[in-house]
């Protein structure tokens, strides 16, 4: 049985194609109800860190669905909450870090450009309102992280909904905006960013969002070793916040449990997961 539009209810992705209707998992394989194998090498959309079917994993979500099925985050708390943020704060950049649970990575860019706004108005810098991300770049598909993504044949049909935003190259070596070569290219990459703050103004700037290393639009391009470098300090001189995206890199995909770690790198906000977590530096917390 291969599932396909307009058969059946379902809205498919893709309406020219046939899915395999999957009916169980195992490990690093998935079995469809033909009993054909895949591997499913990459975790879904690298979501399934330690694979399918993981008994441990089914009977802790069991236990806790028998215990409680929802609670508001405005009105309680909960064990399992508290126990794995404590956990998750134990390798942040920074001491001392908040974590703010989501449900996906498009949420968490979204909710991390939010609370960078709520940030600067508490200041009393309430035009800081700009946001500048990178080319290539991909953050998400919900409208706000559609706009920081430079995925144009993703916002084609969308543009009269998306924000403006200003974008700079992004650390590429293997296809170099300008087509220099590393280390004689003086990093140009990096000090793009002053030169767009500048170019805002920096009283209008609220945040740079990047990926630390890049993520599906470059195929994991892993910027020189000074780049984050000068791009913290960037951020300090313009009083700009530094939000990563470590959605595809985070919780040990890199060999760290951050890829922040391999650059000795402390963000102000790290997005973390595929819909873990968004983590805020103590003194910079928003109530």
């Amino acid at each position: 049985m291969t599932p396909h539009y307009p058969q059946g209810y379902v809205f498919y992705r893709n309406l020219h194609y046939s899915y395999p209707l999957v009916n169980f998992g195992r490990g690093l394989y998935l079995y469809d109800v033909e009993g054909k194998k895949y591997l499913d090498a990459s975790g879904g959309a690298a979501v399934a860190n330690i694979g399918h079917g993981v008994k441990e994993i089914a009977e802790a979500i069991s236990s806790q669905a028998q215990k409680v099925g929802y609670l508001n985050g405005m009105q309680f708390s909960h064990f399992p909450v508290e126990e794995l943020a404590e956990d998750i704060s134990k390798f942040l950049p920074f001491p001392s870090g908040k974590i703010y649970f989501l449900t996906s990575g498009s949420e968490a860019v979204e909710a991390s450009i939010k609370l960078a706004r709520q940030y600067w108005v508490a200041k009393g810098q309430d035009t800081k309102a700009q946001i500048v991300s990178r080319n290539p770049s991909y953050h998400g598909n919900t409208l706000a992280a559609l706009s920081l993504s430079a995925r144009e044949h993703y916002k084609k049909f969308f543009r009269p909904l998306l924000m403006e935003i200003s974008m700079i190259p992004a650390p590429y070596c293997y296809r170099c905006f300008w087509q220099e070569e590393y280390p004689s290219c003086q990093m140009k990459c990096a000090y793009e960013l002053e030169k767009e703050i500048l170019k805002l103004g920096k009283e209008n700037v609220s945040a740079f969002l990047t990926e630390v290393i890049g993520g599906a639009s470059t195929g994991a391009a892993v910027p020189p070793p000074e780049y984050f470098k000068i791009i913290r300090k960037i951020c300090d001189e313009y009083e700009v916040l530094l939000v990563v995206d470590e959605v595809m890199t985070g919780i040990g995909r890199t060999g760290k449990w951050l890829a922040c770690h391999h650059f000795d790198l402390v963000p102000d906000i790290v997005i973390l997961g595929k819909g873990w977590e968004k983590t805020v530096p103590k003194e910079k917390e928003i109530c």
